[in-house]
C-alpha cells in the first residue's frame, strides 16, 4: 500500500457507477435494448485500477487515466452490438475490447505515462454478472447464501482464472 500524505496521487482508483443506463442517457449513448439488454435490464460497472499490480513500473497515471476512461469506452462498445450480438458470448468480448481500447490508447496517445496498472472489472447486467481481471491485481467476491436457517459466505476469487468471466 502507499500512506497517503496527501502530496502523492494514490496508486489505486476506482469506478462505481450503480446505473450505466443513466449515465449513457446522459452521455447521449445509445444502448441496444434487444438481448441480455431487453426490459431495460439494469446495468452497474464496478472497476478497480491498480497501479501497484503491473507488470512493470509502478506509480499512479496509469490507474488515474484508466479510470477516467474505462466508462465512456465501455458504453461506446456495448452501443456498437448489432441487435443480434447482445448475449454473453459479446459482453465478454466488450469487456477484452475494453481493456484492449484502454491499453492501446494509452500506449499511442498518452507519452507522460511511463506506469503501468492491473484491473479487475466487474459488470453487472441484469441477473447476470461479467468479471474481467487483467495484470496482477485480484479481487474477491463474496456472494451470501442461506442454508439451514443460517448464511453461508462463498468467497469467489475473481483473479484465479485471468481473463473474463461469467
Amino acid at each position: 500500500g502507499q500512506v497517503d500524505d496527501g502530496r502523492k496521487k494514490p496508486l489505486i482508483r476506482h469506478v462505481l457507477v450503480k446505473d450505466l443506463r443513466k449515465v449513457a442517457s446522459k452521455s447521449k449513448v445509445t444502448l441496444p435494448q434487444t438481448g441480455l439488454l431487453a426490459d431495460m435490464a439494469g446495468m452497474s460497472l464496478f472497476a478497480l485500477f491498480d497501479g501497484q499490480s503491473c507488470a512493470g513500473e509502478y506509480g499512479p497515471l496509469a490507474a488515474e487515466w484508466c479510470a477516467n476512461n474505462v466508462l465512456n469506452k465501455l458504453l461506446r462498445n456495448i452501443s456498437a452490438l448489432p441487435a443480434g450480438y447482445v448475449n454473453e458470448t459479446f459482453m465478454k468480448a466488450i469487456l477484452l475490447k475494453t481493456f484492449e481500447d484502454l491499453d492501446k490508447e494509452i500506449l499511442a496517445n498518452q507519452p507522460a505515462i511511463h506506469d503501468g496498472c492491473g484491473a479487475a472489472v466487474a459488470l453487472v447486467v441484469g441477473e447476470k454478472l461479467f468479471t474481467a481481471v487483467a495484470g496482477k491485481c485480484n479481487v474477491v467476491l463474496v456472494e451470501a447464501k442461506p442454508a439451514r436457517g443460517e448464511t453461508l459466505y462463498l468467497a469467489n476469487d475473481m483473479g484465479a482464472n485471468q481473463g473474463v468471466n461469467t
